[in-house]
């Protein structure tokens, strides 16, 4: 059998295919692994490729950290900034564009792409007292029109009022043709059937409203495609808008040209100098447009994108670092 010999080159490719698979390994290898394969014997073209494309990014999302430099909280909506394709600018502020946290806060919403309203027969979506509730009276079957009814209320921008009105509509009409026979029973059966409708309708009037609110809320996006009415990206010292998280927090661009609040009365001689974010401690962006000068610098994030559990312990900055003349990120 002939001996096939491996060059050290060759064996590049399954050392960063062996790479790829360890960066799905636990939380307390992961930095480690990344340290071990840029002092590998791949490479270092091959190494620095891996890291730099972003799999060390990647990586981190496997344990539930979104990396500062893979964030696109680029816009600005009242001092807050935020991702246009997950969230949207309201008069109220910032809201998410689905499910919807408040029907009322978003005057401007759309059908969510692919929402099939759904119906459950007679009653509120899991309510205590369905069981109770009957679908007919007598020979009027109320089950279709209670269907339509859900369905209405799960029909983005459709109107409450005008869906319980055709469904009290509706009830009366089943009730009808139940009893149209002539005769002084069916009058009597007729009128109790009516009975029967308006007390229907009468709940879904006085009690429907937060059945009505849970179907708007997955039947609707809160805007359609977000665009920023103003961006954190494209500051520059002298510049710099203020955004939410503190007196000091203020937009800066960073290195890969998205937005980043920024506790801007950092000092300067309390941060690190970098090439992008990746060069960066969690919870800080490499900022170009800092008053620090015209290298990039790591700047302390106001709103960490990384989860609350594995947030990391930042030291408030105060303004009493500029008010001493220290020179600081914001020129504050």
């Amino acid at each position: 059998m002939e001996t096939i010999h491996s060059s050290p080159a060759s064996k590049a490719e399954p050392e960063a295919e062996a790479f790829e698979q360890e960066c799905r390994a636990t939380q307390s290898e992961l930095f480690d692994n990344i340290a071990r394969i840029l002092g590998s014997v791949m490479p270092r073209r091959t190494a620095f490729r891996l890291v730099l494309s972003g799999l060390a990014g990647a990586a981190l999302a496997e344990i539930g950290i979104k990396s500062a430099w893979a964030a696109t909280t680029t816009c600005l909506c009242q001092g807050q900034t935020y991702d246009p394709t997950t969230a949207c600018c309201t008069a109220t502020g910032v809201q998410p564009k689905h499910p919807l946290a408040s029907v009322s806060a978003c005057p401007n919403k759309v059908p969510h792409p692919g929402y099939t309203a759904t119906f459950n027969g007679c009653g509120g979506e899991g309510s205590v007292f369905n069981p109770i509730i009957p679908g007919h009276y007598g020979a009027a079957n109320f089950t279709p029109c209670c269907n339509n009814h859900d369905i209405c209320y799960g029909i983005c921008n459709d109107v409450k009022a005008t869906c319980d009105s055709t469904f009290l509509t509706c009830l009366t009409a089943s009730c009808d043709a139940a009893y149209s026979a002539p005769g002084v029973l069916n009058s009597i059966q007729r009128a109790n059937c009516h009975g029967v409708a308006n007390t229907f309708y009468a709940a879904v009037s006085n009690a429907g409203g937060g059945f009505f609110e849970t179907a708007q809320d997955g039947a609707c996006d809160c805007c359609s495609t977000s665009t920023c009415p103003q961006t954190c990206a494209g500051s520059a010292c002298g510049s710099l808008p203020a955004c939410a998280g503190g007196a000091d927090c203020v937009c800066f661009t960073s290195t890969e040209g998205t937005g980043a609040c920024v506790h801007g009365a950092t000092p300067c001689s309390a941060v690190s100098t970098c090439s992008t974010t990746a060069d960066c401690p969690a919870g800080t962006a490499c900022l170009t447009t800092s008053c620090c000068g015209s290298f990039g610098v790591c700047g302390p994030l106001c709103n960490p994108i990384i989860p609350a559990s594995q947030s990391v312990s930042l030291t408030p900055m105060s303004r009493s670092a500029s008010q001493s003349g220290v020179r600081t990120l914001g020129g504050l």
